[in-house]
């Protein structure tokens, strides 16, 4: 259940931008402390090989929660501080087209224009 839920929101989300490249700052109501979540599972997974898949140990991953990542095309690398900056200006771009102006308010789900 508690990795179950998070999981669950990362389908939502892919199922909803295309992709599973989750921003490490998203944390937006539809979307609660995902970012840091998906950092978490990346962070599990090395620790995982490392370790042995289903060592028991805490901060691992197990097969099958590897398993399920994967058929959802999970991005254990996650995006360099680059390619964030450049969607995050991207997202601004879009913002500004639809919303006419860049104040953007610090609640706005700027995933919401990718």
């Amino acid at each position: 259940q508690e990795w179950e839920t998070p999981f669950l929101s990362l389908c939502k989300f892919v199922n909803r931008h295309g992709h599973s490249h989750v921003p490490r700052d998203l944390n937006t109501r539809e979307f609660p402390h995902l970012g840091k979540w998906a950092q978490a599972q990346r962070a599990a997974f090395k620790k995982s090989k490392k370790k042995g898949n289903d060592s028991g140990e805490p901060g691992t991953l197990s097969s099958p929660q590897i398993i399920r990542l994967d058929s959802i095309g999970f991005d254990w690398d996650g995006v360099t501080q680059t390619e964030a900056w450049e969607r995050k200006l991207q997202s601004l771009r879009n913002f500004v087209r639809i919303k006419g102006h860049a104040e953007v308010p610090p609640t706005a789900d700027t995933a919401q224009y990718p």
